[in-house]
């Protein structure tokens, strides 16, 4: 396999990674109530996957925070789309 290959391949590969410790960087960004900053790491873990619905939810929970409710039960909607059976997105 050649380099760009074998670059290629690492690449695809890293997406769901880097979706999974952006949600958790917005988690915790949540919980220390930096709710702008936790919206942001939220949209680069869905840039990343975008049928994450955890990601989705974090993201309506930062806009919920920020008093942006339609925005928020836009993303709890998204949330829903891609995991019906998602409990915290109906709350």
């Amino acid at each position: 396999m050649g380099c760009l290959a074998v670059l290629w391949y690492i690449g695809g590969m890293s997406d769901e990674e880097d979706a999974q410790r952006e949600f958790e960087e917005g988690q915790r960004l949540l919980e220390a109530e930096e709710d702008a900053v936790a919206l942001a790491a939220f949209d680069r873990a869905i840039s990343f996957k975008r049928d994450f619905a955890l990601a989705w939810w974090g993201r309506g929970i930062a806009l919920q925070q920020l008093d942006r409710y339609e925005d928020a039960i836009a993303s709890y909607d998204q949330a829903l789309e891609h995991e019906p059976d998602l409990p915290d997105a109906w709350a």
